[in-house]
């Protein structure tokens, strides 16, 4: 029944974005062991985007866990395929680098920086790294 799936799906987001603040509540009393553990559980047993983020913020950060910069890019690659747009972001900043376990790649880098700006709420930095990088393509084109 379509009701059914719509009422879990409801459920899921709002358990996961329950979970989610209470990761981010726990981040800042420096608990970061629990606030892992809510963020993880948010990602995988909710597949809440924002959670994913922040769970790839703990891996990159050592919040909780041991750093592991691999583990952070591809939980930052999960949520930005998910529309996260700090992710993105992340992601573009990853490709342009050459962070963790991706190469240097200025095509996923744009690919990526692109979904950031044309997002909702897109943030400052990205629109700034995109005006950049634009007007330096610009000018040997």
């Amino acid at each position: 029944c379509q009701e059914a799936k719509n009422f879990k799906a409801g459920a899921d987001e709002l358990l996961g974005s329950f979970e989610n603040l209470v990761g981010l509540s726990l981040i800042q009393k420096n608990l970061y062991r629990e606030a892992y553990e809510h963020f993880a559980r948010a990602a995988t047993c909710y597949k809440h985007a924002d959670a994913t983020y922040n769970l790839g913020l703990c891996f990159y950060k050592g919040y909780g866990v041991n750093k592991d910069f691999e583990r952070a890019m591809a939980l930052w690659i999960k949520a930005a395929d998910e529309g996260h747009n700090k992710a993105q972001y992340q992601v573009a900043v990853g490709y342009i680098r050459g962070m963790g376990n991706l190469p240097k790649n200025k095509n996923l880098a744009l690919k990526y920086l692109d979904k950031s700006i044309r997002s909702e709420n897109p943030p400052s930095q990205a629109v700034a790294l995109y005006d950049a990088w634009m007007s330096k393509y610009k000018k040997k084109v």
